[in-house]
């Protein structure tokens, strides 16, 4: 309700990267925004930001804003720079275990947020593409990072290294969390 969320459609949660080390994300974001806008509008997908722990510029947030169908969530990290930490107030998380609850599919380059949102049972797709649809060998270290490996083991995580793929994907993807059980999802990846 907080943030008007048509929850007749599908909702999808994509944490940002860190802006240091990728720049160039919200041109994925509007790329994505521009697939889900051709959907059918009683099926098009409702894309949720959730803000980077360590985001330092309020660039991406302000250019994706006002995108139809992309909502921006709330920052409620706190961090010290001189210690080298961040953490998440309690209402915070809630707020991210409630989304990830109500969520379809988690979007978003490979992360430890993976777990999180099987644990939700809420599917994930990884994506490993730039700005230009191709796959991107700048993130190349995370997207095939061998921790990711043992999440693709899942019949609920998909990694998808083009826009094209990601195409194809993200339909039946969508629909996994009406038609599995949340125990099958969340017990996808043997935790």
């Amino acid at each position: 309700q907080k943030y008007k969320l048509d929850q007749s459609r599908p909702i999808i949660v994509y944490p940002l990267i860190y802006e240091k080390v990728y720049p160039g994300e919200h041109i994925i974001i509007e790329k994505i925004n521009m697939f889900f806008n051709s959907i059918k509008e009683e099926n098009r997908p409702q894309l949720v930001l959730r803000r980077n722990p360590f985001e330092e510029s309020s660039f991406l947030v302000d250019y994706v804003n006002e995108f139809e169908n992309v909502i921006v969530f709330d920052h409620f990290w706190e961090r010290n720079r001189n210690q080298n930490w961040s953490i998440q107030s309690k209402e915070g998380e809630m707020e991210w275990k409630a989304l990830l609850q109500k969520s379809s599919l988690m979007i978003s380059y490979p992360s430890m947020s993976i777990i999180e949102s099987i644990i939700c049972s809420t599917p994930v797709i990884n994506i490993g593409f730039g700005e230009n649809g191709s796959e991107n060998k700048k993130l190349s270290h995370i997207i095939h990072a061998p921790f990711i490996k043992q999440f693709e083991r899942s019949d609920y995580v998909e990694q998808c290294l083009t826009l094209e793929a990601f195409k194809e994907k993200i339909i039946p993807f969508i629909k996994y969390k009406n038609q599995i059980t949340s125990e099958d999802l969340s017990n996808s990846i043997g935790i």
